[in-house]
């Protein structure tokens, strides 16, 4: 899978969108789904990093694909070219099917 064919299947900005997306459901036959969360642990956007992780975990606890889920969670530090060079680790060497993030990367 290329960059380009994996940024046609992200395109969903939070987990609800990806339950109800035809990425999803392409997927969904897939042995595990991995998923990847960039955000920020530290600094000042700690607590919403937290809370968007807790958010994305609750709805795949929670969907009939619970059994089948792997996350991956990058810390950003807040700061955007660590945001990318963690995103492109993600994609490149775990091989996720969703990211979420960043938070207050701008």
């Amino acid at each position: 899978m290329n960059r380009r064919d994996f940024l046609k299947g992200t395109v969903a900005s939070s987990a609800a969108t990806a339950l109800s997306g035809p990425f999803f459901l392409a997927r969904a036959g897939a042995k595990e789904i991995r998923i990847g969360l960039t955000s920020s642990y530290s600094r000042i956007f700690w607590l919403t990093g937290k809370r968007l992780e807790n958010g994305v975990r609750l709805a795949f606890a929670m969907s009939k694909y619970r059994d089948s889920v792997k996350f991956f969670a990058e810390d950003t530090q807040g700061k955007p070219p660590v945001a990318i060079e963690k995103a492109q680790k993600l994609i490149r060497k775990e091989r996720i099917h969703f990211l979420s993030g960043p938070v207050g990367g701008a």
